[in-house]
């Protein structure tokens, strides 16, 4: 899929697969009753803001904070794609993903795409 257009904004689907994915792999299909992911998508004044929001099992700050952290690769490779998007954002937009999460709670990952960036 290339890019889309809207409202002014250009974004990537390819931004939200990977972190649609992670949602259901490491938060929703973890608990035993399965849950909910909702992708959101806000249009501010001057930005459009991109949600994906999961009541999965969460996760605590550490376990956050170690997501975007690149690891050699002689370690386990996890948060690869959360890595990718951080980084293709910070290149496009000069912002990467903002993490929010709770144990037994779930998580929220945000970006901010600028309106009008080509």
């Amino acid at each position: 899929m290339g890019a889309r257009s809207y409202n002014g904004s250009i974004y990537s689907p390819l931004s939200i697969q990977p972190l649609v994915e992670n949602a259901v792999k490491h938060g929703i299909l973890k608990k035993v009753k399965g849950g909910e992911v909702c992708i959101r998508i806000k249009i501010e004044a001057k930005y459009t803001e991109v949600s994906i929001i999961d009541n999965g099992i969460g996760m605590n700050e550490e376990e956050v904070r170690k997501l975007l952290i690149r690891k050699d690769y002689s370690e386990k490779r996890t948060g690869i794609g959360l890595q990718n998007v951080d980084r293709r954002l910070k290149q496009l937009y000069g912002r990467g993903l903002k993490i929010h999460s709770k144990p037994d709670e779930g998580t929220c990952i945000t970006f901010h795409i600028p309106n009008g960036a080509n």
